[in-house]
């Protein structure tokens, strides 16, 4: 009998020949042979995995490199081998993970780190590419569909915080809250100063009745930013909700409710009479004093209308209608100051809030205070109806040869409505080219 060895042996050389050669199908049919004759035949599995690679059978390859693997997992020449089958498949994933392998023996491989340094950028490009497709299924109302999408950025991207982030809202909007703070969690772990995901995940606290927990994570939001109206707002009305009701407040809120239902029917007397008895109940009950100032502001008993949403104020601090509702009441009143200080407190709580912005602006421009009108119409935004305010600028500006401010707020106006003909008539007026774009500086 010839010798196993020797017959196996005489395969893997020839194999080695053709492989050498470029045959790599006849390279595998050898080595296939050696291992049929010698099944632990040093380096012919490798072999294999090599040849099944350049042949373009990548299964076949990762099952041999994974076979090397099994018999001896610090080969670290199978696990580059691996990785660059997986690199080429677009298996980041698992070529990642061959690669984290590697420098587990060896951190400073400078090529191994550039290949995972690469791989990680393009699985964050596909990962972005999931995230932007679940944001357009959200937008369309499939949710579930929205949520698949951004699980897959963070298997991809653990790293991805609007996607964790996107996916803390969607699951507590589903009333999955266990998993929202999971992932609003994650998003702090990789970014401690997003005070977004610590008010959702205050709200989701107080949503299970981890009342202290919630109680924790608005602390570290006004840490970081004392004034933030929205943490202040929940605190509020975590501390209101956490107060046991009384009987009392009960039956405020049924006379509360029986005048607004009053009101409805028209029946104002009635409604105010229901109102003052839920205040005689409970005097702290803001809706009551509010809904009895504008009552009170319809009847022009301006005094106790003033008074009234001065106090439903004093105890809901940050609701912006009853401060632009008293701004209103006060500037008929020709209480243009206090006017004034409701419409800067609406828009300290809320900068972007266009219907306060457009209040004070009117007011500074019936006062022909241009550059307060135009740094309150900055603070809401470009809206159409600030066109004409937009306009009257930039015509006392023009009076007043402040061109350059002239030319701004024309600009401004036809850019919330490309149409409006006089502020195109006097950039024309102006040689101002209408096609010319804002500065970057210039931008609101």
């Amino acid at each position: 009998m010839s010798n196993p060895s020797r017959q196996a042996q005489e395969h893997f050389e020839r194999g080695n020949q053709l492989f050498d050669r470029d045959n790599f199908k006849g390279a595998i049919a050898e080595w296939r042979a050696a291992l049929a004759i010698a099944p632990q035949f040093d380096n012919v599995r490798f072999n294999l995995g090599l040849a099944y690679a350049k042949d373009g059978q990548s299964e076949l390859a990762i099952k041999e490199f994974n076979a090397v693997l099994q018999l001896d997992p610090s080969d670290q020449d199978a696990r580059r081998e691996l990785a660059e089958i997986f690199i080429n498949e677009k298996r980041f994933e698992d070529a990642a993970e061959q690669l984290q392998l590697i420098l587990e023996n060896t951190p400073n491989d400078a090529e191994t780190l550039a290949k995972l340094d690469t791989i990680q950028t393009d699985l964050h490009r596909i990962a972005e590419d999931h995230f932007a497709r679940g944001n357009q299924l959200d937008e369309a109302g499939e949710h579930d569909s929205a949520i698949a999408e951004w699980e897959q950025a963070t298997e991809l991207a653990p790293a991805f915080i609007e996607a964790h982030y996107n996916l803390g809202i969607a699951y507590a909007d589903q009333g999955r809250n266990d998993w929202a703070i999971e992932e609003f969690r994650r998003v702090l772990q990789l970014d401690p100063n997003d005070l977004d995901a610590r008010r959702e995940l205050a709200d989701t606290y107080f949503a299970e009745g981890l009342v202290s927990d919630a109680v924790k994570q608005l602390n570290q939001v006004l840490l970081f930013a004392p004034d933030d109206a929205q943490a202040k707002a929940m605190m509020n009305e975590i501390n209101r909700k956490s107060t046991p009701t009384t009987k009392e407040q009960t039956d405020a809120e049924e006379h509360f409710k029986r005048g607004n239902t009053f009101e409805e029917q028209g029946n104002r007397d009635q409604a105010i009479a229901e109102w003052l008895k839920a205040l005689d109940w409970d005097p702290n009950h803001a809706g009551a004093h509010y809904n009895l100032g504008v009552a009170y502001a319809d009847e022009d008993n301006t005094a106790n209308a003033i008074a009234e949403i001065k106090q439903a104020i004093q105890l809901e601090p940050f609701d912006i209608e009853m401060r632009r509702e008293l701004a209103e009441i006060c500037w008929q009143a020709d209480d243009v100051d206090e006017a004034i200080n409701q419409l800067r407190q609406a828009l300290n709580v809320a900068p972007g809030d266009s219907q306060a912005a457009h209040m004070l602006a009117d007011i500074y421009l019936h006062q022909e205070k241009w550059d307060e009108a135009a740094a309150a119409l900055e603070m809401g935004g470009l809206v159409e109806q600030d066109v004409d305010a937009w306009f009257r600028i930039g015509d006392a500006y023009e009076r007043e040869e402040r061109e350059e401010d002239a030319i701004l707020a024309y600009r401004r106006a036809r850019l919330a409505q490309p149409d409006h003909a006089q502020a195109t008539r006097a950039l024309q007026r102006l040689r101002v080219p209408l096609d010319e774009p804002l500065e970057e500086d210039e931008q609101v």
